[in-house]
């Protein structure tokens, strides 16, 4: 059997309900960025003349973007089963269109559907104590679609609110409205899908509560205090399913594929580029956390770093943490990851076909798993096996044959 190459599809959908409208067949330059808690984003251009082009539109219509899936498809046909299979990688909203009349073309810009939190602000202030990252971010959602308004009125089963309803009053008087047929029926397109397991839903570790002290103000936009919770020591993952809309938290969004080595100049030598960042401009030795006035600031240091190089002091306002532990656990987290400078990993794999010994990407892993990279080039380099996770996937897809190119691979240990 001839060499397998990894082909993509983008389908034209309906924001709200994830209809599909049409195959984009007639789409070109795309490139496609998954990455870990970030909305990740499409750029993409589409004849301006095209039949579809009318339903190219910013909010209302949006792009799921499918990876054959040729081991499911070749066991398909062992069995003498039709068709073939594609695995949903990512989906978004169209966001930012530019029409170049001259040329007949328009370059689309979609984003994830994270992103459309990034325009919803909350109505009132919350104050948690000691409770679950993960159910704060819940709570943030849930505000963004009423759940704690008294006119909630939802299927208790889904939490949607029921069939019709497309209005809820908030707290301070103003009525928000959404669309008709919305599937999730909620105003953002995304619902709670709860804490689940690092490997996703239905995975085999149990989901590990940090509990936060913190508060969010009246009139803030929501996705930023979204990342501010992601962002603390041992902070939650967040992941939206690309069909379903599901928003999950996880302690970490990341599988040990432990069978995925990545290597230069030993072993499998499947990658065609590697790079470290040594980001020295970035050390710190003595780092000190303040939250809300109430409670004490807190500091870690590196008495080892200090007698090497000298005192690289920085400070962190958290002034909605009113937890002491979790500034201690902050400044510890950054002295630990940061006292040699922030260290990153820039990788490329060779193309994936079926017949080589390069891991498959969104197959073999995804953005937030973890991976092993190799490496010997002395005097500087020679790494083993070092443990580095993925942060972000690039793909650009060649206009012709539909094969992906895999762009650099974002890590860090």
């Amino acid at each position: 059997m001839a060499a397998l190459f990894p082909r993509w599809r983008f389908i034209l959908v309906d924001s709200r309900d994830m209809k599909r409208i049409t195959e984009l067949k007639r789409s070109t330059s795309r490139s496609l960025a998954v990455k870990n808690n970030i909305s990740g984003k499409v750029d993409w251009t589409y004849p301006l003349r095209d039949e579809f082009s009318l339903d190219i539109v910013p909010f209302q219509t949006g792009v799921l973007a499918e990876r054959f899936n040729w081991r499911a498809t070749v066991a398909r046909r062992l069995n003498d089963l039709p068709g073939e299979v594609w695995d949903p990688i990512w989906s978004g909203y169209n966001l930012t269109i530019n029409e170049d009349i001259t040329g007949d073309t328009m370059q689309i810009n979609t984003v994830g559907w994270l992103q459309r939190l990034e325009r919803r602000i909350t109505r009132k202030t919350f104050n948690w104590t000691s409770i679950d990252d993960a159910i704060i971010i819940r709570d943030l959602l849930q505000h963004a679609y009423g759940a704690d308004t008294a006119a909630w009125l939802t299927n208790s089963s889904s939490e949607e609110w029921n069939s019709g309803i497309t209005t809820y009053a908030t707290q301070d008087g103003f009525t928000i409205r959404w669309p008709d047929a919305m599937n999730p029926n909620v105003p953002t397109y995304m619902k709670w899908g709860g804490p689940q397991p690092n490997e996703g839903v239905g995975g085999a570790t149990d989901y590990v509560p940090q509990v936060r002290t913190t508060t969010v103000g009246k009139y803030v936009n929501i996705l930023p205090e979204i990342e501010r919770i992601i962002a603390l020591e041992n902070g939650c993952d967040v992941y939206v399913h690309p069909v379903t809309r599901e928003l999950t938290a996880h302690r970490r969004y990341r599988r040990d594929c432990n069978q995925v080595d990545v290597a230069f100049n030993w072993g499998p030598q499947n990658l065609s580029q590697l790079n470290r960042g040594i980001e020295g401009d970035r050390a710190v030795n003595y780092f000190l956390a303040q939250g809300d006035a109430s409670v004490f600031g807190q500091y870690k240091d590196d008495v080892a770093s200090m007698q090497a190089v000298g005192p690289l002091e920085e400070v962190a306002s958290l002034s909605s943490v009113k937890n002491e532990n979790v500034l201690l656990a902050y400044a510890g987290a950054e002295v630990l990851v940061r006292k040699n400078g922030v260290i990153t990993y820039g990788i490329t794999p060779f193309t994936y076909t079926s017949e080589n010994s390069v891991p498959e990407p969104f197959v073999d892993y995804r953005q937030g798993d973890q991976i092993y990279v190799s490496a010997v080039y002395e005097p500087r380099n020679s790494i083993f096996r070092q443990a580095a996770r993925v942060f972000g996937i690039n793909v650009s897809i060649d206009d012709n044959s539909g094969n992906e190119r895999l762009g650099q691979l974002v890590l860090a240990p």
